[in-house]
């Protein structure tokens, strides 16, 4: 029997192996697929490490969310790295299949489960779905947190004055 990080292995894999000549092809994205081709090869070790320690009851605890706070400043440039979603399909034909075998895998009862119970492999998994398009984003966003309550202000807690009824003028 297989488990979910041997066949995501096993999509991976073949995935790296498609993108291997269109290296060659395209001397332009040269650099950009070589970064993708990598990037995947970590993403199959980090999901069988997250696997096996969720397995084990071993998972650390998910990290808090930095929503809101300021970005530290980058001692490096980024790396250009495609925004466009689906973009490895474009530049890598044979990809948009392994992003249905993902999508598919995505969709089985235990898959479901592995990524209810762990936040971190969402994270992980995001940016590959952006990458391989459609069919593959069905990874629901993780929740959002419930903004505390609003204090009431003192302004709001003191009622408003009544003003006088209006006064009848009799004509003279």
């Amino acid at each position: 029997m297989h488990t979910l990080p041997t066949l995501f292995a096993q999509i991976m894999a073949s995935l790296q192996v498609a993108i291997g000549p269109f290296t060659l092809r395209n001397p332009r994205r040269a650099q950009v697929l070589s970064i993708a081709w990598y990037r995947i090869g970590r993403m199959v070790h980090r999901f069988r490490r997250l696997y096996d320690r969720w397995r084990a009851g071993t998972l650390p605890k998910p990290r808090k969310s930095r929503a809101g706070q300021a970005a530290k400043p980058r001692t490096r440039p980024r790396a250009y790295f495609p925004t466009t979603y689906g973009w490895l399909g474009q530049d890598v034909p044979p990809a948009r299949s392994f992003g249905s075998q993902l999508d598919y895998l995505m969709r089985t009862p235990d898959f479901e489960e592995f990524l209810a119970a762990v936040p971190q492999a969402r994270r992980m998994l995001r940016p590959l779905c952006h990458m391989l398009g459609p069919p593959a984003p069905r990874l629901p966003p993780p929740p959002r947190p419930t903004p505390p309550p609003i204090p009431a202000s003192p302004a709001a807690a003191t009622p408003r004055p009544v003003p006088p009824p209006a006064r009848k003028f009799s004509a003279a």
